[in-house]
C-alpha cells in the first residue's frame, strides 16, 4: 500500500503501484487511439479504461498525464503542419477535459 509522505496527505506508490497506473494510462490512452484512428474518437467508448485509469492513479498523475498527452499531440499537429490557428488558440487555454479529470460517469 501506498505511504504517507510525513503527514501531508500526499501518496508514496510502492513500484508495483506506479506500474499498474502507468499501464492504466497507457491502456487508456490505446482504448482513445483507437477510436481516433477509426474516426469515433468517443471517450465514452473508453469508460472502462478511464475508471481503472482514475482507480490506480493519484488525481495528481491524472492531470499530469492529460496535460503532457494533449500537449504532445498538440506538437504533433504542429510539427505535421496540421495545426490551425482555432487549435494554436485553444491550445494556449487548455484546461483537462471534463471526462478526464472527473472520471468516468
Amino acid at each position: 500500500m501506498a505511504k504517507s509522505d510525513s503527514g501531508v496527505g500526499r501518496k508514496l506508490l510502492l513500484k508495483s503501484e506506479r506500474e499498474k497506473c502507468w499501464h492504466a494510462r497507457d491502456a487508456y490512452w490505446a482504448c482513445l487511439e483507437s477510436g481516433r484512428e477509426s474516426g469515433t474518437g468517443k471517450a465514452n467508448k473508453c469508460s472502462k479504461e478511464l475508471a481503472e485509469f482514475h482507480n490506480a492513479c493519484p488525481r495528481q498523475w491524472i492531470d499530469h498525464f492529460v496535460r503532457k498527452r494533449e500537449y504532445d499531440l498538440f506538437k504533433e499537429k504542429i510539427e505535421k503542419g496540421e495545426a490551425s490557428d482555432k487549435d494554436i488558440k485553444s491550445h494556449m487555454t487548455f484546461s483537462i477535459p471534463k471526462e478526464a479529470r472527473s472520471g468516468p460517469a
